[in-house]
């Protein structure tokens, strides 16, 4: 059955557009749509600002060059006490803490050494006293050099525009001389300061031990208890000698590094007094080789080992009889005496090999002196004076 529905199509004479399907499909011709009415704009309602008050950054200004100078006087005078001087310093919880409680045991330590040394005190927790009291050193010296580097680096301290004259070589070696560090104050570098300052307390460290070292050895039974023998003491007393005799020169290092620092900010370093300073290195140390006699310096260092060794040391006296041997080696009676303490400390085998090394050395010329009749003088002369003191101060000494 067919459909009897139609389709009309009426075209137009211009392009077409399909604009409608049903009954009939209308062909439009392709005009442009209309354009949508603008949209008006409203402005957007902004709450009212409030008025803006016209203020000023107050900013303070760097302290003048006394006030400086006193504040750095303070930074190294007050010690550990310097971390108070700066507002960081003050709010640091735990280097406050610290400072707390190194200034406590440092004051039990005192005590403590006090009633053993004047009052005759109990001397059985000397180790762990001595042990304390290197701590102590230790962290009051870290705590000193990292008050000093808030200290340089604090806003009105690190502002500070020192006067050129301060800031000349010289005058920063002379600096560094009286207050170690304070030439790297100079050149804005605090942590430099810090660790120079820090670095004092192996020093610190050493001279406490030499300075109680009478009392740490009248007391050495305490210590033994402890762990610490007597020739461990004896050697941790040289340690402390020669940390203690290396201090100058590390501190007249200091000052000299610091000075060329300061030299090199300022632009005025010249690499070719490195040269007169080290001429005038090797003639410092060919003047004081000169001005030294070895005969009197190995007679004095003798008489110091016959002191120690009738205190029952052994040795320290057997290094400072190696050193008087070193200094005079045409005097046998060092050699013998140090084969003698040998012998008096049980190493039979060493002592048997220094009394051989003489004999070989002194083989061309048992001769002659034989037959000048010096060799019976020489002979008495080198006898072993502290073998009897020795062995004297044994039962002491366990």
């Amino acid at each position: 059955m067919m459909d009897d529905r139609k389709i009309w199509v009426i075209e137009d004479k211009e392009s077409p557009e399909i604009t409608s399907l049903g009954e009939a499909i209308v062909v439009a011709p392709n005009r442009p749509a209309p354009r949508p009415a603008p949209v008006r704009q409203h402005k957007a309602v902004q709450a009212p600002r409030p008025a803006l008050r016209t203020t000023t950054t107050r900013t303070r200004k760097p302290m003048s060059p006394v006030r400086s100078a006193i504040l750095l006087a303070a930074g190294y005078g007050l010690g550990p006490a310097a971390l108070l001087l700066t507002a960081r310093g003050r709010s640091g919880g735990p280097w406050m803490a610290a400072l707390a409680g190194t200034t406590v045991l440092t004051a039990v330590l005192g005590v403590s050494w006090w009633a053993i040394a004047v009052r005759d005190g109990s001397p059985s927790l000397l180790g762990p006293m001595l042990a304390g009291s290197l701590v102590c050193l230790l962290m009051a010296f870290t705590i000193w050099a990292k008050a000093l580097q808030l200290l340089v680096t604090a806003q009105r301290f690190a502002g500070q525009p020192w006067p050129t004259w301060i800031r000349s070589p010289w005058m920063a070696g002379l600096l560094g001389l009286v207050a170690p560090g304070s030439s790297w104050v100079l050149t804005r570098w605090p942590q430099r300061a810090a660790w120079t300052v820090w670095t004092i307390w192996p020093a610190a460290a050493g001279a406490l031990l030499l300075v109680q070292a009478e009392l740490l050895w009248h007391h050495r039974a305490a210590l033994a208890g402890w762990g610490v023998s007597a020739d461990s003491l004896e050697k941790g007393f040289v340690m402390a000698g020669l940390v203690v005799l290396a201090a100058p020169l590390v501190w007249l290092a200091q000052a000299m590094i610091g000075a060329r620092a300061t030299a090199m900010v300022a632009g005025r370093w010249q690499h070719g007094r490195g040269d007169w300073s080290a001429l005038a290195l090797a003639a410092a140390l060919v003047a004081m080789v000169l001005a030294v006699e070895p005969a009197d310096l190995a007679a004095d260092l003798d008489g110091g080992a016959d002191v120690l060794q009738a205190a029952g040391c052994q040795v320290l006296p057997m290094h400072l009889t190696k050193l008087a041997r070193e200094l005079d080696p045409g005097q046998p009676a060092y050699t013998l005496q140090l084969a003698d303490l040998y012998a008096a400390r049980g190493e039979d085998e060493i002592a048997d090999r220094v009394r051989e090394d003489l004999a070989r050395d002194l083989r061309p010329y048992v001769g002659a002196l034989v037959r000048d009749g010096a060799w019976g003088a020489m002979m008495e002369q080198a006898l072993p004076r502290r073998v009897a003191v020795a062995t004297a101060a044994e039962p002491a000494r366990e």
